[in-house]
């Protein structure tokens, strides 16, 4: 029997998804983001779509407001952290298993804009970009940032530790002191002993 592919075009002309595997990834991709346009829609293209044009895509999503979520599955994890910072201003935590260390970092900053839990953004980022985010947390008055301890460098408490020293912050060493380098917990120590000490001496001297 003869295989009529004129007879098989006509009947699913109006059915575009049962011509999407026979179609280059150029032409699809160029489809995804006509037929978005047009209807607000795109689901039935991904599967078919090159990395290029999923990201396209998103490109184009971001830029209107709307949620890149259904086109993570499809995207490198280099092109997503490459995204305009919009993209991470409106994704959350349902983007993290599908990025870099790079794009994490920036999804923890726009979540804290938020105002979000930051602690499920931690095991995703690079050791040093947490301890970085913990200094500059602990600047800005953070107390207690016990989350951040097993995913950063001992280096980083040192800075913390420097300014509370110094008086410039009241942060709560209680529970870091098992994650800190051995120098920094006896300066600590040293710190605490000679604090209480001449605080005692000023109870006296009120008396």
């Amino acid at each position: 029997m003869k295989f009529d592919f004129d007879n098989l075009k006509n009947k699913y002309k109006n059915k575009l998804e049962a011509m999407l595997p026979f179609m280059e990834e150029e032409d699809v991709d160029e489809a995804a983001i006509d037929y978005y346009r047009r209807t607000g829609k795109y689901a039935k293209f991904l599967p078919f779509m090159s990395e290029d044009g999923v990201r396209n895509l998103a490109e184009v999503l971001v830029k209107d407001g709307k949620k890149i979520s259904a086109l993570l599955p499809f995207m490198d994890g280099d092109d997503i952290s490459d995204l305009p910072e919009e993209a991470f201003a409106q994704g959350g935590k349902e983007m993290l298993p599908f990025m870099n260390e790079d794009g994490a970092r920036k999804a923890f900053w726009a979540a804290k804009e938020r105002g979000e839990d930051l602690t499920a953004y931690l095991p995703f980022m690079d050791e040093d970009d947490v301890g970085e985010a913990f200094v500059k947390l602990a600047k800005e008055g953070y107390t207690d940032l016990e989350a951040f301890y097993p995913f950063m460098d001992e280096d980083y408490f040192t800075e913390v530790l420097d300014d509370y020293i110094q008086g410039k912050n009241d942060f709560n060493f209680d529970k870091a002191i098992w994650f800190m380098d051995e120098d920094d917990v006896r300066r600590l120590f040293k710190y605490e002993i000679s604090k209480r000490h001449f605080d005692s001496e000023d109870e006296e001297d009120d008396d």
